[in-house]
C-alpha cells in the first residue's frame, strides 16, 4: 500500500481506507460496486481539474462553484480528505465570487487529485478492490 494511505486520524489524508470500508458496508459489501465507483473517480479526475480550470478561465462563478462542489461530493465518498479539503476551499472561492482566489488554488487541487488518484489506482491494481 502507498505510504500517502495513512491512519484515519492524521489530518492530511489521501485516502481513508475505512472510508472506503464503510461506503463498502454501506453497500452491502458489493466491492464490485467499490471497484467501479473508485475506477470511475479515477478516469473522471482529469476532465473535473479540466471543468475548474475552465471555469476560472471564463470567470464563471457558478461553474466554479458546481465543479468544486462536485469534486469535494465525490471526494468525501471515497474519503479522500486532502482533495476534499481542496475542494471545500474552492468552493468557498465560487460562494464568494472571487474568481483570483479559486485560480490560485488550482495547483493545490490537481496535486491532492493526482496524489489521489495514484493512490486509488494502486489500490485497484493490488487487488484491494
Amino acid at each position: 500500500m502507498s505510504s500517502s494511505v495513512i491512519s484515519e486520524s492524521e489530518p492530511d489524508l489521501t485516502v481513508d481506507p475505512q472510508r472506503l470500508e464503510r461506503l463498502c458496508a454501506d453497500l452491502d459489501g458489493d466491492t464490485e460496486a467499490v471497484t467501479g465507483f473508485i475506477s470511475a473517480f479515477v478516469r473522471m479526475w482529469p476532465a473535473r481539474l479540466d471543468r475548474v480550470r475552465g471555469a476560472v478561465h471564463r470567470n464563471d462563478v457558478e461553474a466554479i462553484l458546481d465543479s468544486a462542489l462536485s469534486i469535494r461530493s465525490s471526494s468525501g465518498m471515497i474519503g479522500a480528505a486532502q482533495l476534499g479539503a481542496v475542494a471545500v476551499d474552492v468552493e468557498r472561492c465560487g460562494r464568494r465570487g472571487d474568481v483570483t482566489g479559486a485560480h490560485a488554488l488550482i495547483p493545490r487541487l490537481s496535486t491532492a487529485g493526482s496524489a489521489t488518484v495514484t493512490v486509488l489506482s494502486e489500490m485497484l491494481v493490488a487487488g484491494r478492490y
